[in-house]
């Protein structure tokens, strides 16, 4: 091969658990390459083109080296690849162009090889329907090129072309421009010395379409000169480090760094060889970016902005064995912001949310609780979803390089079976037992004097549609042995709608402190009064300690562990 993502939540828990950190407002940020697996892909290729279409938020992808490939149209929603079938396409080609018109809402596809050895020399567009060819009046000069590189000046309105080979020569250095209508030669003093197989990308904010690296033919010595494209001149900017000469990288012009990204190709440092290196390009210096993983080594890779989700998309190309990649990668600001809950037992397993932005992708190794490696069970782009592992005391919250300090504090299983964890298999944490209006100060218990009324409400968690409660208390410390149904000589308990009047009554399905012992169904009698959850009798002769915490079992489960924990609010009745 020749290698070219009305419930109000209120908390209340005991003094005991005033160590609790706060869930973390403030935001850490990190620039990452992370992998993305999504359940459909394209076949591994090199040679393809692409390009970011802004108004339906998908990233378009045609051709391949491959043969059997060459003809298809693939689309990135960000998620997962999805293959079009459009009524037409452009023949069969690789190592074309393509750019996004904004202004039009078009994809532009120009030229490239077909087979066997056919130089195109057409142009194309894509509306996200059907492939249209557009018969323009004039054509960039030869029978035919590839190798050459276009990028959109969003500016000016124009799709820029640079170089290229064709058919009569090797080595092309002309300018063209599209309108839309018709392909304009430009005429430049200045030009880049080196005009296949470099990159080209377009800055929107100093307005100039950014050239690096290429060849002044095939096979030949690599460039490692800057360009850029005004519109009417070609300027070279004074660069005193920056990447090894290249040929065959790929480039896009990131917003949210506002620079210029580089990614690998293959040339000259020391020694031949393929780069697997990322660079970036704000208009005076490169700057390499070095922490975390990377895709490995490569040439003839596709990448585009996505400027929908911030980030920069990287697909398949060719390793040094000439082995073709199918692997998408992408490249942006990642932030972690907040943890919830911020607190849970230190036998681990709590299902805790991690939220923030870029983190489609992260890996289960990626995430740790005090250096304690986490299991990933999902990541999407604004939220992780991760079981907690063992361990003890106040711990930082680790995602990759970033990290969130004494987010998350660990405490005796007992005590963090107080905590509850609504719908404990596949949901959130949520607070749904209220007591007297209190408002959720997670650092004080609930007092209420001898023969004051109390009232305590069981709500909807936003994550059941469709459960049963019950409520039990216990006297002293919660264990196996203090765990009973409410007394009915302190109180009555009703259930508000929409769980009055069910049938069957609601059932406890396992204890509340963890140890998975069944209890029997309560004896509480039921009231068809929605509002009053449970009242203290006037007249109690003694001061107690009362906790009582609810326990929710989803009507659709059908296994023992579907079931939840609610927040347990801790009274003392003086």
């Amino acid at each position: 091969m020749n290698s070219i993502r009305k419930n109000r939540a209120l908390r209340v828990l005991v003094a005991s658990l005033a160590v609790f950190s706060i869930a973390s407002s403030q935001r850490v940020r990190a620039q990452a390459w992370r992998q993305q697996h999504p359940t459909v892909s394209p076949a591994p290729r090199w040679g393809a083109s692409i390009a970011f279409d802004s108004a339906r938020s998908r990233l378009v992808m045609f051709g391949a080296y491959e043969e059997a490939l060459a003809g298809e149209t693939w689309e990135w929603d960000g998620t997962t690849w999805i293959q079009a079938h459009p009524i037409t396409s452009p023949p069969p080609r690789y190592l074309a162009g393509m750019a996004y018109d904004s202004a039009r809402g078009r994809i532009v596809l120009f030229a490239g090889s077909g087979r066997p050895g056919i130089f195109l020399n057409d142009t194309w567009e894509w509306d996200g329907v059907n492939w249209v060819q557009n018969y323009t009046p004039t054509s960039p000069l030869g029978d035919g090129r590839y190798v050459h590189v276009l990028a959109y000046d969003s500016v000016r309105q124009r799709t820029v072309l640079f170089g290229g080979e064709e058919s009569r020569c090797h080595g092309c250095f002309d300018t063209w421009e599209y309108d839309g209508t018709d392909w304009q030669l430009r005429s430049t003093a200045t030009r880049p010395s080196a005009g296949e197989g470099g990159t080209l990308a377009f800055d929107p904010i100093r307005g100039v379409s950014v050239y690096f690296g290429g060849a002044a033919m095939i096979p030949g010595n690599p460039s490692s000169e800057t360009w850029e494209w005004n519109g009417t001149l070609w300027n070279r900017p004074v660069v005193t480090a920056g990447p090894c000469p290249r040929i065959f990288g790929c480039s896009a012009y990131a917003a949210d760094l506002h620079q210029t990204l580089l990614f690998g190709g293959r040339g000259l440092c020391a020694r031949p060889q393929f780069y697997g290196d990322t660079w970036s390009w704000e208009g005076t210096q490169w700057n390499e970016f070095t922490g975390g993983p990377h895709p490995q080594a490569r040439e003839w890779s596709m990448m585009a902005y996505d400027s929908t989700r911030h980030v920069t998309v990287l697909f398949g190309g060719a390793d040094p064995q000439d082995v073709s990649l199918g692997d998408t990668w992408t490249f942006g600001f990642s932030s972690v912001t907040s943890v919830s809950p911020t607190s849970g037992s230190e036998a681990g397993g709590d299902l805790v949310h991690i939220r923030g932005s870029g983190l489609g992708g992260v890996a289960t190794g990626s995430v740790t609780f005090g250096g304690v490696v986490a299991t990933v069970l999902s990541a999407t782009a604004d939220e992780i979803r991760a079981r907690t592992p063992a361990a003890t005391g106040l711990v930082d919250v680790r995602v990759e390089s970033m990290t969130l300090p004494a987010a998350f504090t660990y405490v005796g299983a007992d005590v963090g079976a107080r905590l509850g964890n609504v719908n404990e298999g596949i949901g959130e944490r949520e607070s749904v037992l209220l007591a007297n209006g209190n408002t959720g100060d997670l650092r004080r218990e609930l007092t209420v004097g001898v023969g004051q009324p109390l009232d305590g409400f069981m709500q909807l968690p936003s994550s059941r549609a469709n459960a049963r409660y019950v409520l039990y208390a216990w006297i002293g410390n919660p264990g196996a042995g203090t765990l009973v149904a409410l007394p009915h000589d302190l109180g009555t308990m009703v259930f508000p709608a929409p769980f009055i009047h069910r049938s069957p009554q609601p059932r406890a399905i396992l204890n509340n402190i963890g140890f998975g012992r069944t209890l029997g169904p309560p004896t509480i009698p039921s009231s068809p009064a929605p509002s009053q959850a449970f009242v203290v009798r006037r007249g109690i002769p003694r001061a107690i300690n009362l906790a009582f915490q609810g326990i929710i079992q989803d009507d659709a489960s059908t296994i023992p562990e579907g079931y939840s924990v609610t927040n347990a609010v801790i009274l003392h009745v003086r």
